[in-house]
């Protein structure tokens, strides 16, 4: 996508803000300045990109708690820490506090997936513990979102404090929706069937779509709207199939380390 927004936007590539925001998004440090406080870079060419921030860190810190606690308590131990970083975050919000406050967020897809591999199924029981800590962080960034209020500061939905409280809010009634539609036995989720032609692609349209679509103009001499936008989104659609559906397999076979010799099936299970 960086390759494509800098032929077709053709930025300042010497700017001394546009080097800033490059280095800080390569080392994945954006985030939406508009909406939270401290933060460190904003993102470069597409605000959807702040999301990658977290993703990324998250999966940095999967690998020392997978590997330096024992399983049963790697979900009590991210979701403490990140309790105790709640507390820290209503007197001080900062980026390395957000990043470990929304890492038990992200630990409930960990915890999911361990469930279902082994009981071919999310048990509500094993959810348990994520549902509680994404209580308590929920009830503490509500607790301090209310005492913003009350000190008569403006505020909105989409600005901090109340973001936070509405995004924790909103992995709760997830995760409780899901395991709630998955005991109906996902009672008419064939109707979205539909959106598996658009699955391989979903990603690079979330991140891609604000400069190759919403906010392109390069097209902007052609004299009918329709037809103008039109093109935008052939662009759009093309970039996003050749990225993910053709480049990235392609680039992940190269990276990815092939062993020399496969186990037979049986070793590999024990």
């Amino acid at each position: 996508m960086f390759i494509t927004v800098i032929c077709i936007q053709q930025p300042n590539l010497t700017s001394p803000i546009f080097l800033q925001r490059l280095v800080g998004n390569l080392l994945m440090l954006q985030d939406f300045k508009s909406g939270k406080p401290h933060v460190i870079v904003a993102p470069l060419f597409s605000s959807a990109l702040w999301s990658l921030h977290y993703q990324w860190w998250h999966y940095m810190l999967y690998y020392p708690v997978n590997h330096r606690f024992r399983k049963q308590d790697q979900g009590r131990m991210v979701g403490a820490v990140a309790l105790l970083c709640t507390v820290l975050y209503c007197f001080h919000a900062n980026a390395v506090l957000r990043i470990l406050i929304y890492f038990p967020v992200w630990w409930a897809g960990v915890e999911m997936a361990r469930s279902f591999l082994k009981h071919q199924t999310v048990r509500p029981r094993d959810m348990m513990a994520s549902a509680l800590f994404l209580g308590a962080i929920a009830s503490l960034l509500l607790l301090n979102a209310g005492v913003f209020i009350a000190q008569g500061n403006l505020y909105s939905f989409g600005i901090h404090p109340i973001l936070e409280v509405r995004h924790f809010i909103a992995a709760i009634l997830t995760l409780g929706i899901s395991l709630i539609w998955q005991h109906y036995q996902w009672l008419g989720f064939g109707i979205l069937k539909f959106g598996t032609r658009f699955a391989p692609i979903s990603y690079s349209l979330y991140i891609a779509h604000q400069p190759l679509l919403a906010q392109s103009q390069y097209l902007g001499f052609i004299d009918n709207v329709v037809l103008e936008k039109t093109l935008y989104l052939i662009v759009l659609l093309t970039f996003c199939y050749v990225a993910e559906v053709k480049l990235s397999p392609f680039l992940s076979k190269k990276l990815q380390r092939t062993p020399t010799r496969i186990r037979p099936a049986r070793a590999v299970s024990k």
